[in-house]
């Protein structure tokens, strides 16, 4: 019989989790019999902080399981890994949002995944993660200044600050709402921390802290305990 070539088209990218270095996670039929209104109303809802190690284990482990997506189909092609993300990042747990989103590749990964990829890697201070999605972070999001101030962070990690400041200097000509930032911006270039009042905390982005944390200017516990992806 003639041989027969066929492309292969990308995984679904729900079904995809980061292996268990205790076993096989949950196993692939764990979503076997659920609907996906099941759980769309389900995932939301999981405590972000477990009362006890055990259950963050378990919660942990079931939100980094490969398995088949429940069967049914949905208008957003990512909706079962960003949720799973978001619970996640409900938890704490920045090293577990890298990994979940590590396993996607990188032409599947949608522009919002993305950046909360690239979040998670700051909060992570996993710089060569985070300084390593910039390109295609712009280019999934052309018309945010996100990855210009992701680029401004880079080269302030690198000590390239004189190209730094270039950057932040198109980014207020852009009038860009970001005191803390530009805040972090101006102790990197010598120029003092600046003015940051406690209400700029509450729109504190990973990004806000990191730069914060890369010139070792004090953050508030509370900036932690509040900050929201996107």
């Amino acid at each position: 019989a003639p041989l027969r070539t066929q492309e292969l088209g990308l995984p679904d990218i729900n079904a995809l989790g980061v292996p268990d270095p205790y076993g096989s996670g949950l196993g692939v039929e764990m979503w076997a019999g659920s609907s996906i209104d099941l759980v769309r109303k389900v995932l939301p809802i999981l405590p972000g902080t477990a009362p006890s190690p055990a259950m963050h284990r378990l919660e942990r482990r079931f939100l980094l399981s490969a398995a088949t997506p429940p069967k049914g189909r949905s208008p957003d092609p990512s909706w079962l890994i960003r949720l799973r993300a978001a619970s996640l990042w409900s938890m704490g747990d920045t090293d577990a949002v890298l990994s979940l989103l590590k396993t996607v590749p990188d032409s599947a990964l949608p522009g919002d995944l993305r950046r909360l990829m690239v979040d998670a890697a700051l909060l992570a201070d996993d710089r060569a993660a985070a300084c390593g999605a910039r390109d295609s972070l712009r280019a999934a999001m052309p018309d945010d200044p996100y990855p210009e101030k992701l680029q401004v962070y880079c080269q302030i990690a690198k000590g390239e600050v004189r190209e730094a400041m270039l950057g932040v200097d198109l980014l207020r000509e852009r009038a860009l709402d970001d005191p803390l930032f530009f805040a972090a911006a101006d102790a990197a270039a010598g120029i003092g921390a600046g003015n940051r009042p406690d209400k700029n905390w509450s729109s504190a982005s990973a990004l806000d802290l990191a730069m914060f944390r890369l010139v070792s200017l004090p953050i508030p516990e509370s900036a932690l305990r509040n900050i929201q992806p996107m």
